[in-house]
């Protein structure tokens, strides 16, 4: 006999369950044999936030409304601790952001050529590890 903390409880072999949250759960199993030997063990599960990270492989920033600006999206990452750069093939920089502001695609008051660009993200998630992350992107006009 499974109880998983939450009512859920169950007398399957090898039952799944699946939590709605994080948190710390007790799992408690009681077993018997034929004999009515009873013995029961408990074991403590900690559920823990996914942190994953999206970035685009493309954009076209011709204002259509449309995949105009490339920002990533990321779950479990605190906005406040990111640092987002743009360079061109040659490494120079030519945009950054601290505010999850997408690029437009311009440099310099213009639209820089339809080529490949590379980006570079250090964040920090939500339980103080920082990340960082590098890529191509490509505009495309």
């Amino acid at each position: 006999y499974w109880n998983y903390q939450n009512t859920i409880s169950s007398i399957e072999f090898e039952p799944i369950i699946q939590y709605l949250d994080t948190g710390v759960y007790n799992i408690q199993l009681k077993a018997s044999t034929t004999h009515n030997c009873i013995d029961t063990t408990y074991q403590l599960v900690t559920i823990t936030a996914v942190v994953s990270i999206y970035v685009p492989n493309a954009f076209t920033p011709n204002n259509d409304g449309v995949n105009d600006g490339f920002i990533y999206k990321g779950f479990g990452i605190d906005e406040d601790t990111d640092h987002f750069y743009i360079f061109d093939r040659w490494g120079e920089q030519l945009y950054y952001t601290n505010n999850a502001t997408p690029w437009d695609g311009t440099y310099k008051g213009g639209v820089p050529k339809q080529d490949s660009y590379i980006y570079k993200l250090i964040c920090k998630d939500v339980f103080g590890k920082f990340h960082e992350y590098t890529g191509h992107v490509i505009l495309i006009k």
